[in-house]
């Protein structure tokens, strides 16, 4: 997630359960993505979003003290949150050489067609059988078109790539 919040989330979620070392690695380039780029001049609720300096977006600056909040105010172990700087393809690349295959992922896309679908496949690859793969931002056109278009090619492959899916609107207020 952009600045933590997602994963703050999940890691608060993880504390209350006594799930105090369970570790979220957090892939991200935080550079921004495409939509943030073009738009911070002229969008209002975009320049909310973004700090930039020298040509970087401090988004990984913003990410690090929403997670020290959240580890002060006890919400959160200082466990929880791992920050891998890399784009996701790379990430999910490093995770299939090493051999790790998660439970649970958490896709915050790039939200570019065909980038999104890219990025499901390849964590589609980790994910231990039986795992669960989940995401956000399913109103944004590229991810919704990549969401379909995966789920459509995993029934294509058989019954044993299948994979299910499901929406789940979240609560008023809750984002």
């Amino acid at each position: 997630s952009l600045h933590g919040h997602s994963a703050l989330a999940i890691a608060t979620a993880l504390h209350r359960a006594g799930l105090s070392n369970t570790p979220i690695l957090c892939i991200d380039p935080f550079t921004g993505d495409t939509n943030m780029w073009a738009n911070y001049r002229k969008d209002k609720l975009v320049r909310n979003w973004v700090r930039i300096r020298d040509s970087r977006m401090l988004t990984f600056d913003q990410f690090m003290v929403n997670v020290r909040f959240a580890v002060q105010r006890g919400v959160a172990s200082g466990r929880h949150i791992l920050p891998f700087k890399a784009t996701s393809t790379v990430g999910a690349r490093w995770l299939l050489k090493h051999g790790y295959t998660p439970d649970l992922i958490f896709i915050d896309s790039a939200h570019e067609e065909g980038e999104t679908l890219l990025e499901l496949a390849l964590y589609y690859r980790v994910l231990v059988p039986g795992g669960v793969m989940f995401g956000d931002d399913f109103g944004w056109p590229g991810v919704h078109h990549d969401v379909v278009r995966f789920v459509e090619a995993t029934k294509s492959m058989g019954k044993r790539h299948a994979c299910e899916f499901h929406v789940v609107r979240s609560e008023p207020g809750s984002d």
